[in-house]
């Protein structure tokens, strides 16, 4: 039997590929996460993650953990936000059992009581505003420690979530629309009256509230349906990324999505939490998007814009000898045989059937693609 070498030149027209699934990474108790029910997700001034779960709190490096509890000077254990102020001090709020500053260890920055819930907070200036979600918010004074102004009740408008906006201004999704509070002072209707608003989100000054099952988008104080689940259910988590991906959680379903102009992608069925309460979605500053859960731990979708492909995916040579981008698509070739990656998924191209191609090169001239080829009888 004579080996030979074969050369095979190739013109190929590729459109854009869009990957669905990327890969992802769970962190939970046995990663040493203190605790596997995740509430918030925050950076301190140094970059550190850390996250807010019933039993204290986590900071992640990028490797491992360290947990913050009792000795670390937290007197509650159940953390239920963290929150930045201007100076990027961060805090800790708990259940109830008052807020913590960092600085080293945690300090108390303020003392709990019946109206701090803290299922939400958020910092302006010297004042927190801490969310009871659909009863009220009341707002505390970091600086003089008191208590300070209940700015919204169910009985005006019912809440369900909050975000800072620009200066002092803080945004607040309601049952009946998108409210708004600056330095404290009673909330008033914003947009979108009428709207059942189940969260809020702020982006590079751009407002978006969840409602249910519709994403809308806010120009001042006109409002935009940008996307539309196919269930008509609250919306309660939201985020837009920093290339523009929707991701929203749904309650009480308890769904997560990932919405471009193409697809929903439902990223629970994918992770398989179907059914776990998301507490936080949150994009750090690498932009990988991180799901903080109630019982699984928290999860990092990392390297968002990488996709494995696996012969579950049509790549039935897993072997891979060489690739070659282009300005639309892959080459991509095998122990046995040459794949072309694009807008329809994989595609096999074997030219000696029954003999094995092994692709040693792909190389490219004007306009041409060429294909070195081993082991043809």
């Amino acid at each position: 039997m004579i080996r030979t070498t074969a050369l095979i030149l190739f013109s190929f027209c590729y459109t854009a590929v869009q990957a669905q699934m990327f890969p992802a990474r769970q962190y939970t108790t046995a990663d040493e996460l203190t605790n596997s029910n995740v509430y918030d997700i925050c950076h301190d001034e140094k970059g550190y993650l850390w996250f807010a779960t019933e039993r204290g709190l986590s900071r992640f490096d990028g490797y491992k953990f360290t947990n913050y509890l009792f000795k670390e000077g937290l007197d509650g254990a159940m953390v239920y936000s963290l929150a930045n102020d201007a100076r990027s001090n961060m805090y800790a709020a708990t259940k109830q059992d008052g807020v913590y500053k960092l600085n080293g260890n945690f300090h108390q920055a303020l003392n709990g009581d019946a109206d701090m819930a803290n299922e939400q907070t958020v910092i302006t200036g010297n004042l927190l505003y801490s969310l009871d979600d659909r009863d009220h918010i009341t707002t505390y004074h970091l600086k003089k420690k008191v208590k300070g102004k209940q700015i919204i009740s169910r009985k005006e408008a019912i809440p369900t979530g909050m975000a800072l906006g620009n200066g002092d201004t803080v945004f607040i999704a309601t049952e009946a629309g998108i409210y708004f509070s600056v330095k404290g002072e009673k909330a008033r209707p914003y947009a979108a009256a009428g709207i059942a608003c189940h969260s809020v989100f702020v982006r590079e000054g751009r407002l978006y509230a969840g409602s249910t099952g519709v994403i809308y988008r806010l120009s001042g104080r006109k409002v935009t349906a940008i996307a539309e689940l196919q269930t008509p259910v609250p919306i309660k988590r939201l985020l837009v990324d920093s290339e523009g991906y929707i991701w929203c959680a749904t309650f009480p379903n308890n769904h997560l999505f990932r919405i471009s102009d193409r697809e929903t992608w439902n990223v629970s069925a994918s992770l398989g939490i179907t059914g776990t309460s998301i507490n936080k979605i949150f994009e750090d500053h690498e932009g990988n998007v991180w799901i903080a859960t109630y019982g699984k731990g928290v999860f990092c979708m990392h390297h968002r814009y990488c996709t494995n492909y696996t012969r579950f995916d049509g790549l039935s040579i897993e072997y891979v000898t060489s690739v070659k981008a282009t300005d639309d698509g892959l080459l991509i070739g095998t122990y046995d045989g040459l794949f072309t990656l694009n807008a329809n998924g994989l595609q096999s191209h074997k030219s000696f059937n029954g003999e094995l191609e092994y692709i040693r090169t792909l190389w490219e001239q004007d306009d041409t693609y060429f294909v070195t080829v081993s082991g043809i009888q």
